[in-house]
């Protein structure tokens, strides 16, 4: 089956080398540096509703997994982390 990648790699062959990768790789972002991306985040969507505010009766939904979540509602790292 062709995926429409370029160098002509198959969807079966993308498929197959991106699970080898990411079964070898522990993780590709540490606690700090998920922490460090949840603050990023936190600042530019305040900019983002200080410049859009939301009507009274509006809310927002942030989706997104676990790990950003909790990064963006904690203080700080632990440094054993």
């Amino acid at each position: 089956m062709y995926s429409g990648l370029k160098n002509g790699f198959s969807y079966e062959e993308f498929k197959e080398v991106m699970m080898k990768t990411l079964m070898e790789v522990e993780t590709f972002e540490d606690h700090y540096d998920t922490f460090e991306r949840a603050q990023a985040f936190k600042r530019s969507f305040q900019e983002y509703l200080k410049s859009n505010p939301l009507s009274k009766d509006e809310k927002v939904a942030i989706v997104t997994h676990s790990m950003l979540i909790s990064a963006i509602t904690c203080s700080h790292v632990a440094v054993d982390a």
